[in-house]
């Protein structure tokens, strides 16, 4: 069941950002606040910053009912500013983006503030955006005040809300669904229906008027009271922008002020089953830890001005033990390509290993030349025997990055296959680390590691991954050692694509490779593979070509780094040798031409560690394909699964609001893991591949602010490109093997339902929604069950014992489009009716209850005022001057009196994005 399973990920609170956001007692504390590199330095930035999180913080804490507030804030300062003692000085290994980022406005781009890539209700997002130009103008800037700003993008960031202002869209025109159908009036879509303000065409300034599919026109709007005389105090989630604003709305209040509006066509109620913002934070793991504190609590943050320089301190720590023997060759190979060419210059890294005991492989060094990078591969583990103490090979690492001093922010990388066996274990030593700062990533090889491994290394702020010893042509080893390390720079590294090759001796393989324009500095293929000797790697692209030929010395992998920027196009790989067979992972990266490119990113947003398996699974994975703050729609995104015992299966991710995926074209493409898609318990690795061959990117485009309430976004062609990235070991639990004959998957809820076309002559209505599945997205569906109901809460909760209207549509595939024209029988006037429909398959599983739509007989006349001219055929001349003169008359003291009372209720524009 939908609602069901919404409710819980809510109870779950689970958040796609990897922070290090802590709650203690009723605040937030290790908020970080980035102020992005290419910003000016500006001493009045930082201050306008610190003002702002006071507030803002004093803000959440009364909109939360006294539950939470900023406690500490770390703000990041550029490390080109200068700094005269103002900044502590700190170090980190990683490049952490910011919780909250501040960046540059981008010329053309308008400058809203939103919380990006938010996949399902209750899901919290990746990260916080605001520009410098919005910060500068405060209130000026057409938002509201920002404080207020800043606490709705919390809402979505760390709780997954959604936006109770319009933003959801005809599915036809793609325009702005403004306004419902409500006891024979169209209602402005609004959280409270006691949000006041005036309903007008903002292009005409003249009354609305119905289109000429009975709906209200696209340009009229409702603008509500926002300023001193404004009253209301609810939503956060929805017109922040209005100056009295300060609480969320709340399906239980006993004030209408704060009451929800479950009617409301809104994102919120649509992907979050019509509960409200307070429900929903009511369900998250924050308010079930907490609980009121006083009206007059000191909400003031500690704020930390900071100044972080990436160096990187790195210990490769490599099981030893006896059961490592076969696999101790592919691990040395792998941290050979990662060593040759993932850590960045600069960095220091340490080398050890441990069976019965620790021991210490290779001291810090600092990589400056070849020759580092040689000596650090040449001192990798290549024998095994003896047991397992993984406490004592961290201890060893420890022990080594103390050698440095400084460690807070040092990296430990902990490759195993076994379980714990022999002191000294992990919980003794992991204390050390926790307590330095120091983060633990782990990787899990074969079925037999120990699974304490997820675990620990999300204690330290770490990531863990998986490699399938079992999996043929898996390239997740080499996948799992380059993923953390990606942003152990300023220059994020951008992996372009892995595959497995397996070619005999004299063949030639052949492969190709996409550098798009927002990459193309420091391009580099390789081959980690056993035996690299005449080995004979080519690549063409145009007019050139680059080659190499492997020796003796190239220690596991043969590479070739396409000097200066490389080119945009099309490269063709040709791998081949003439004395011996090649079995080897093959990955291609590179990095953005500039600090101030906007660069085209896929994030994998895989949310729970573990999956309950059962005969009606449906567990989402979540990847986020963006260009810089811009979704990228009409990609192709696709996710291979492997397992401990070698099955592999390929699943397709969707932008098209269904199944998993709840908002269509946001840059978030989704999928659902279904039973049949698993075949045992234990760990699972998933690669996400992407590429774009007719993608576009979505522009908002700049305007006025207090103005903008038109259409604001244009599709933007992008030239191909191509993306892989993986996500954080996922554990399956309680498989069992199920009837493949029994058929216990729905289809999908349907999200997208709306009301597209009226004829308010015959009282006749068209509805319209996308497909879904016959397994909620896969497949096709048998049939449709539409009820309707004059009562909202009886049809979203016992729809079953609701009216029929009898369809008799054939489902069509999964996202296309389905419309229905229907009547209702007996219509009333003055009367509400609610509409909703499920998909059912052929075997009467019925999906969940759609997104609610409403119609009524129209009634209020303010919508019948005619405009058009009538014909003088058959009057006289005097009379029609008659009429005319009273007509001018009587118009100009109406629109006197119009234009006076919108003047006093201008408010900033309502924005596209979430703001």
């Amino acid at each position: 069941m939908r609602l069901i399973f919404l409710v819980s990920v809510c109870l779950s609170g689970l958040s796609i950002a990897v922070s290090t956001i802590s709650l203690t007692g009723n605040g937030y504390t290790d908020v970080l606040v980035t102020v992005a590199d290419d910003i000016a330095e500006n001493t009045q930035l930082i201050s306008i910053l610190q003002d702002w999180l006071i507030e803002a913080s004093r803000k959440l804490y009364i909109a939360s009912k006294y539950r939470f507030f900023f406690e500490k804030v770390i703000i990041r300062i550029p490390e080109a500013w200068s700094n005269n003692g103002q900044y502590i000085v700190t170090s980190a290994s990683t490049n952490r983006e910011g919780d909250i980022r501040i960046e540059n406005p981008i010329q053309d781009v308008r400058s809203n503030p939103y919380a990006c890539c938010l996949p399902a209700c209750g899901v919290g997002g990746q990260y916080i955006h605001f520009t410098t130009d919005v910060m500068f103008k405060g209130e000026n800037a057409g938002f509201g005040n920002l404080a207020t700003v800043l606490v709705h993008e919390w809402g979505h960031y760390r709780w997954g809300l959604f936006d109770e202002y319009p933003t959801s869209r005809d599915t036809y025109t793609r325009e702005i669904i403004r306004f419902y159908s409500h006891n024979g009036r169209w209602e402005p879509v609004r959280c409270t229906t006691e949000i006041f303000g005036t309903i007008f065409n903002y292009v005409s300034n003249r009354n609305c008027r119905l289109d000429s599919r009975g709906k209200p026109e696209s340009d009229c709007i409702f603008r509500p009271e926002y300023g001193v005389k404004a009253t209301a105090i609810a939503s956060m989630m929805g017109s922040a922008y209005i100056k009295s604003i300060s609480q969320f709305c709340d399906s239980n209040s006993t004030d209408e002020r704060t009451k929800h509006n479950s009617e409301a066509p809104n994102k919120h109620n649509d992907k979050c089953s019509g509960q409200s913002s307070w429900d929903i934070i009511k369900q998250h793991n924050d308010y079930k830890a907490t609980s009121p504190g006083s009206p007059f609590a000191n909400t003031r943050p500690q704020i930390i001005l900071q100044q972080t320089q990436i160096i990187g301190r790195f210990c490769l720590l490599v099981d030893v033990s006896g059961s490592m023997q076969n696999f101790i060759g592919d691990a040395k190979d792998a941290l050979t390509t990662v060593i040759k060419t993932i850590i960045p210059n600069e960095s220091y890294v340490g080398i050890a290993s441990f069976n019965d005991n620790g021991q210490l492989l290779k001291r810090m060094t600092k990589i400056t030349s070849e020759s580092d990078r040689n000596s650090l591969a040449y001192n990798l583990p290549t024998t095994t025997d003896g047991s397992t103490s993984i406490g004592a090979g961290i201890e060893t690492c420890y022990q080594e990055l103390l050698t440095l001093h400084n460690v807070t922010g040092s990296v430990i990388y902990l490759a195993t296959d076994g379980k714990e066996n022999k002191s000294p274990y992990i919980e003794e030593v992991l204390p050390n680390l926790t307590g330095k700062g120091i983060v633990l990533h782990t990787l899990a090889i074969g079925s037999s590691a120990d699974e304490k491994l997820n675990n620990i290394s999300k204690m330290t702020g770490g990531s863990s991954y998986f490699y399938s010893t079992n999996t043929v042509n898996s390239t997740s080893l080499v996948d799992a050692l380059m993923e953390p390390f990606t942003d152990s720079s300023k220059d994020k590294i951008i992996r372009i694509k892995t595959l497995h090759t397996k070619i005999l001796t004299q063949q030639v393989f052949e492969t190709n490779f996409v550098i798009d324009d927002t990459i193309g500095k420091d391009t580099i293929v390789q081959l980690t593979t056993h035996v690299v000797r005449d080995v004979n790697l080519t690549i063409k692209h145009s007019e050139m070509t680059f080659a190499k030929i492997g020796t003796a010395g190239d220690n596991g992998v043969i590479y070739i780094k396409i000097p200066g920027i490389a080119q945009i196009g099309k490269y063709d790989i040709f791998l081949s040798s003439t004395t011996h067979d090649i079995s080897g992972t093959l990955s291609i990266f590179s990095k953005a031409v500039s600090a101030k490119q906007a660069v085209l990113q896929v994030n994998v947003l895989n949310t729970e560690p573990e999956i309950q398996y059962s005969a009606v699974l449906r567990f989402p994975l979540y990847a986020a394909v963006y260009k810089g703050s811009m979704p990228v729609i009409n990609a192709a995104v696709k996710a291979v699964i492997e397992n401990e015992i070698g099955d592999s299966s390929t699943i397709i991710l969707k932008d098209n609001a269904i199944g998993a995926n709840v908002s269509l074209n946001d840059g978030i493409y989704s999928c659902y893991i279904l039973p049949n898609e698993l075949s045992a318990n234990g760990r699972l690795s998933i690669k996400v591949i992407t590429e774009g061959y007719s993608a576009k990117v979505v522009v908002p485009v700049t305007r006025s602010p207090g103005t903008n309430f038109t259409d604001d976004f244009k599709d933007q062609p992008i030239g191909p490109f191509m993306r892989v990235a993986l996500a954080r070991e996922i554990t399956v639990k309680d498989y069992k093997l199920l009837d493949k004959n029994i058929d216990l998957i729905s289809p999908s809820p349907i999200l997208t339902l709306q009301l597209s076309n009226i004829s308010n002559e015959d009282n006749t209505y068209t509805m319209t929604w996308y497909a879904v599945g016959d397994d909620l997205d896969k497949g096709n569906a048998t049939g449709y069950d539409i009820r309707y109901s004059d009562k909202f809460q009886k049809l979203k909760t016992d729809p079953e014992h609701q009216q029929t209207i009898h369809a008799g549509i054939i489902p069509k595939e999964p996202g296309e489009t389905e419309s229905f024209v229907f009547r209702i029988p007996n219509i009333q006037t003055n009367t509400t009716y609610y509409i909703a429909v499920r998909a059912v398959d052929d075997q009467n599983n019925t999906g969940d209850l759609s997104n609610i739509i409403s119609v009524s007989i129209l009634n209020d006349q303010y919508w019948f005022e005619d405009e058009k001219k009538k014909t003088t055929n058959g009057l006289s001349i005097a009379f029609v001057a008659g009429i005319s003169i009273g007509t001018v008359i009587i118009v100009f003291i109406f629109l006197v009196c119009f234009i006076t009372l919108i003047k006093k209720r201008k408010v900033p524009r309502m924005s596209n994005y979430a703001v």
